[in-house]
């Protein structure tokens, strides 16, 4: 199924305004997530490179997802093929490693689905880095390495490879981990609009060690320091290994999520519910809700997401 794409973001009388996405980002070849927003008259408005551009042609049947090939590229109209049905996200990653080249195994699989998680450009070259820098680590841990080496590469401080070691190193909480680590994550911003910025400081008690972390909304224009939304605190204790909570806070309601993977560490928190709710309404804050799961942590990075508008990805594969 193939059809055109006039280029052009749509402007106030839903004609094109002639400025479209970047010419690189459709070159014949590349694989792209499309968006169908709307069907009409035998046009469509669709999402696509960051922009609302209109279709024509042999269109998609419904309004959905896609997964498009560039076909061919000129200034003004670029012809594109329909490569996947509505909602295929969930069955395209053999597909998705296939076309950069890579045996089709689960370990690969599990790369390729960090890849789009995060948005990266999925690329063979990049690919194949990350596997090459996974080749020492034992293969229990690729999966916690590859989710912490692709949120790294969305950040700043990724063209520098002695900040983006010591930024992995903390991360991961190896034993070679330096203080720099820290300061390398906190002074590094998001590259993709829209994306949670997070700040890290390290405590000790008497029990163990932890981390408390700070995440931001990123919104344009707005300071960091002025978005925080959500707290998680990571203790390490001897008895119960790791414990995370996450708080959220909404002006002075707060929620609490506790995880652990150990059952004592859980009964625990939630004996000690009613305590915090009292100790909190003392500092004119409201518990608002309270909840306990065994669940085990691997980093701060799960309790994060990607940026909420769809970015499209790029495959370089020949037509």
């Amino acid at each position: 199924m193939e059809f055109t794409l006039q280029l052009g973001p749509i402007g106030p009388s839903g004609l094109p305004t002639g400025v479209g996405p970047p010419i690189s980002a459709l070159q014949p070849g590349r694989v792209l997530l499309m968006e169908v927003l709307s069907l009409a008259a035998g046009e469509a408005k669709v999402r696509l490179a960051g922009q609302v551009l209109t279709a024509r042609g042999s269109l998609p049947p419904t309004v959905g997802t896609f997964w498009v090939r560039v076909e061919q590229a000129k200034p003004t109209l670029v012809q594109l093929r329909l490569l996947a049905e509505p909602r295929a996200e969930e069955r395209r990653l053999a597909d998705v490693a296939a076309a950069l080249g890579l045996p089709n195994t689960s370990e690969v699989d599990e790369l390729v689905r960090v890849l789009v998680k995060w948005r990266l450009p999925l690329q063979p070259a990049l690919a194949r880095r990350f596997l090459n820098e996974a080749r020492d680590v034992p293969q229990e841990e690729r999966a916690l390495f590859w989710e912490a080496r692709a949120w790294l590469e969305t950040l700043s401080l990724s063209h520098d490879p002695q900040k983006l070691a010591d930024a992995l190193a903390y991360l991961l909480r190896r034993p070679d981990a330096r203080p720099e680590g820290q300061a390398a994550l906190n002074q590094a911003l998001p590259l993709i609009p829209g994306q949670e910025s997070v700040r890290f400081f390290s405590f000790r008690a008497r029990e163990g060690e932890g981390e408390l972390y700070v995440l931001f909304d990123r919104k344009e224009g707005a300071p960091v320091e002025g978005n925080a939304l959500r707290l998680v605190l990571r203790f390490s204790t001897y008895a119960w290994g790791e414990v995370w909570v996450r708080l959220t806070l909404a002006g002075k309601s707060i929620t609490a999520h506790v995880f652990s993977s150990h059952p004592t560490a859980l009964e625990l928190a939630e004996s000690a519910q009613k305590g915090l709710a009292a100790r909190l309404e003392k500092l004119g804050f409201q518990l608002a809700a309270f909840r306990v799961s065994r669940q085990s942590i691997g980093t701060v990075l799960d309790f994060l997401g990607p940026a909420q508008e769809p970015q499209y990805q790029g495959l370089d594969v020949s037509v």
